[in-house]
């Protein structure tokens, strides 16, 4: 009993060495996400303008307005229904 008590030990400080050196080795608080600046949301204004046309995008964005207002309709009549339900 002894010695697997002492194994199991043994193995957790290997295992808690290993994650420190893995931490040490990438420092997690380095990573950020890239800021897209002016130029860059251009660059890919015109990619996605390129890839669509300006004809498929002007649908696209005005399916895409429709489905949010939709969507606050929804809402807004499910909001109506409670007020009704506990007026009643």
């Amino acid at each position: 009993m002894r010695e697997q008590v002492r194994d199991l030990l043994h193995e957790i400080q290997v295992k808690s060495w290993q994650l420190e050196f893995s931490n040490q080795m990438f420092n997690y608080e380095e990573i950020q996400m890239p800021q897209l600046g002016p130029t860059e949301l251009i660059i890919i204004l015109i990619i996605v303008i390129l890839l669509f046309g300006v004809g498929r995008i002007g649908k696209i964005a005005g399916e895409l307005g429709s489905a949010i207002k939709n969507f606050r309709e929804s809402l807004q009549g499910e909001e109506k229904k409670k007020e009704e339900e506990k007026k009643e």
